[in-house]
C-alpha cells in the first residue's frame, strides 16, 4: 500500500504504525513554487511567477493550485457580474487575484493551526484526552 498526506497529524498512529518506511518531502522552494504556479497560472509572466512564488512561501504544491483554481474562479464571478473593471469577457485572472487566494489560504492555514493549538479537548495524536 502506498499512501501520502499533507496532514500526518491528523492520521491515527495506528494507522501509520503499519507502514515499513516513509519518506518525507519537504514544501517547495521558490523555484519549486514557481514551477508549479507557472503550470497553473500560464498566462502570467516569469516576474509575476516570481512574485507569486514568494507570496506562496510555506504552502504545498496543492495549496498552490487550489490558490490558483480559486483565483480563476473568483475572477470568473467577478467577468460575469460585470465587477473586473475594464477587463474584457473571456480574460484571465490577474496576478492581484492570485495573490489575494494565496493570501486568503494562508489567513485559512494559519486559524486551522491556531484552532488544534487552541484546543484542549483535540489531540494531534487522536489518543483520548484524560480531563478528570
Amino acid at each position: 500500500v502506498i499512501a501520502a498526506t499533507n496532514r500526518k497529524q491528523d492520521l491515527d498512529p495506528a494507522l501509520i504504525s503499519r507502514f515499513d518506511s516513509m519518506i518525507t518531502f519537504g514544501l517547495p522552494d521558490q523555484q519549486n513554487r514557481q514551477e508549479i504556479a507557472a503550470q497553473y497560472a500560464k498566462h502570467l509572466t516569469k516576474t509575476e511567477l516570481a512574485e507569486f512564488a514568494m507570496v506562496t512561501e510555506g504552502l504545498s504544491g496543492r495549496d498552490i493550485r487550489d490558490v490558483c483554481q480559486q483565483a480563476e474562479r473568483r475572477w470568473a464571478s467577478k467577468l460575469i457580474r460585470g465587477q473586473a473593471g475594464d477587463a474584457k469577457e473571456g480574460s484571465l485572472p490577474p496576478l492581484r487575484e492570485y495573490i489575494e487566494s494565496a493570501m486568503n489560504r494562508r489567513k485559512s492555514l494559519l486559524e486551522i493551526e491556531e484552532q488544534r493549538s487552541q484546543s484542549p479537548g483535540i489531540r494531534r495524536d487522536r489518543r483520548p484526552l484524560d480531563l478528570s
